[in-house]
């Protein structure tokens, strides 16, 4: 798409309030009847960007940003005047726009007139109309804004913004105030009504944006990190940042256990990649430099490590037994792998492979043939990679204490004494007293739960950043299971951990996964994402 045929053409835009910029260096083009999303959380610079395109931005703008071949930044006061409200509009998220003294239908009316569209008691006849259109029931279009809820002020502010159907319209979170059913019903309207608009989307609930954009930008500290096509980013995210933000998204995942964007989310790098002091896969140059901009997987990408790195890959691994003389096919012709950051379960029925699988991956098993090839050097894949074994006795020696069960693998790698603070740390992660009554109990003596927890304690205290789970949640109670699923990935969230969770539930499968990988008679049969819209909420996604 040229400039000269896109509505809104933006490029390089920057948007500074002092010495901080708020918006850097984007670009974007929007055609007409096209509605492109920008999403991010809060905070991250959407709504300055809607006020920058129309000229009620009070801080300093460098870049263009063209209207139909028009630079807005150089046009006077009174062209920049005639074009707000009329050509260029914007629902804007702050409903304190509304006059508190003014009928809502004479402000609605009050759009046209002030642009010569209608005489008075026409404009304000279709304003009635309009805001039934929009979805005000009728007895309330004279009403005056503090009588009406906050869901139906922005029905007003949406019917402001597209009774004089303008050649650009923002919608700045513009259903964020209606219950299910109106948010649905609104959804529908904006397709059937927008449908000549070249429309921009500023809103955080990633939802939304599935449900209306056919495109997404995906904004973090001010600065676009992913832009791509709605379907493929929501059902392949591949910067860190845009997993994050998807999966801590309730509507993308109505049966995963939610996991929040993790840090602070004022921490922002104004230098090189601005997720850099959240990111779990981070390297020295995302700190410095920033990154450019790759075409990769049919969308741009700014992302130093080409985007989600695969910290472990198998390939084409096989392995038989021995059963009664016999060489028994268990593993046949498996490739996987295991992403920075990544929620993964295999999950397949009894005798499927999944606990030979997952020892091969930890390389505790060798296969027949396959390779398996790690971002880890061989002295710290040990260290890197821990295995919890489904049966936790077997993992500990009954001689040991709990103090010796945990700092056994310190010993084996030579870390250096005292190991005390760095015990009783693993311990309160997962749970368990930090007492000396504790420490020196044996291993054996303490319940399947607190067993487990230990397990899951040795395997901390080395730092991995890949845990491999066979069955944590078997053998124990719903309640306990629940636990041990919660402390998993409160882990995988506070450290940035990957898991791979093995288990033969369903329902565990659902609450812990980004990806399903399904195990049958030792083939991986298909591979289900967990992120994907959800169509009984509100109208089905957009797809290109």
């Amino acid at each position: 798409m040229t400039q000269s045929t896109a509505t809104l053409s933006i490029e390089n835009l920057t948007i500074s309030h002092g010495d901080v910029p708020v918006v850097r260096n984007l670009s974007l083009t929007i055609a007409p009847g096209e509605m492109v999303g920008l999403v991010g959380e809060s905070g991250s610079g959407k709504t300055s960007i809607g006020l920058g395109i129309m000229g009620l931005s009070k801080g300093r703008i460098q870049g263009k940003i063209r209207f139909m071949g028009r630079d807005l930044l150089s046009v006077s006061r009174d062209t920049f005047r005639s074009l707000r409200g009329d050509r260029i509009a914007m629902v804007f998220q702050d409903m304190a726009a509304l006059h508190p003294e003014y009928p809502v239908s004479y402000q609605v009316a009050e759009t046209l007139t002030a642009h010569g569209k209608a005489p008075k008691r026409a404009a304000l006849d279709r304003a009635k109309a309009w805001l039934q259109e929009v979805g005000l029931p009728g007895q309330k279009v004279e009403a005056f804004p503090h009588q009406l809820s906050g869901g139906e002020r922005q029905i007003v502010m949406i019917a402001m913004a597209t009774i004089s159907r303008p050649d650009l319209l923002i919608l700045d979170e513009p259903v964020s105030f209606q219950d299910e059913q109106a948010k649905s019903r609104l959804i529908q309207w904006f397709r059937s009504t927008l449908k000549d608009t070249a429309t921009l989307l500023i809103t955080h609930d990633v939802s939304v944006a599935t449900h209306l954009a056919s495109r997404l930008l995906i904004i973090c500290g001010g600065k676009v990190v992913e832009e791509g096509n709605t379907k493929v980013l929501v059902n392949h995210p591949l910067h860190p940042y845009t997993r994050a933000l998807f999966r801590s998204n309730i509507s993308l995942n109505p049966h995963r256990e939610l996991i929040r964007i993790p840090g602070d989310p004022t921490a922002i790098n104004r230098q090189g990649c601005p997720f850099q002091p959240r990111c779990v896969q981070a390297i020295a140059p995302c700190k410095t430099t920033p990154p450019n901009w790759k075409e990769m997987e049919g969308r741009k990408l700014a992302c130093h490590r080409g985007g989600i790195i695969a910290l472990l890959k198998a390939a084409s691994l096989s392995k038989t037994f021995p059963i009664k003389g016999k060489r028994t096919q268990v593993i046949a012709d498996v490739s996987l792998s295991i992403h920075s950051g990544e929620g993964a379960v295999l999950m397949g029925p009894t005798g499927a492979g999944k606990s030979t699988l997952g020892a091969m991956m930890a390389r505790l098993l060798k296969p027949d043939r396959g390779s398996i090839v790690s971002e880890f050097d061989d002295a710290v894949f040990r260290q890197r990679v821990q295995m919890i074994h489904q049966n936790p006795k077997e993992a500990v020696s009954p001689h040991f204490t709990v103090r010796q069960t945990i700092e056994e693998p310190l010993r084996i790698i030579g870390k250096p004494r005292p190991f005390d603070e760095r015990i009783r740390k693993v311990l309160e992660e997962v749970g368990l007293p930090t007492t000396e009554e504790f420490l020196e109990r044996l291993a054996h003596s303490l319940s399947g739960g607190e067993l487990k927890r230990l397990v899951l304690a040795r395997a901390l205290v080395l730092d991995p950043l890949i845990i491999i789970a066979d069955e944590p949640t078997a053998g124990v109670d719903a309640s306990f299971a629940a636990q041990i699923l919660r402390l998993l990935m409160t882990l995988q969230e506070t450290r940035g951990m990957s898991l791979l969770l093995i288990t033969h539930d369903p329902y565990i499968a659902q609450k812990a996964a980004d990806r399903i990988l399904y195990l049958e008679d030792g083939r991986i049969k298909k591979i289900i994402p967990s992120m994907a819209p959800v169509a009984h909420r509100h109208p089905a996604p957009i797809e290109e």
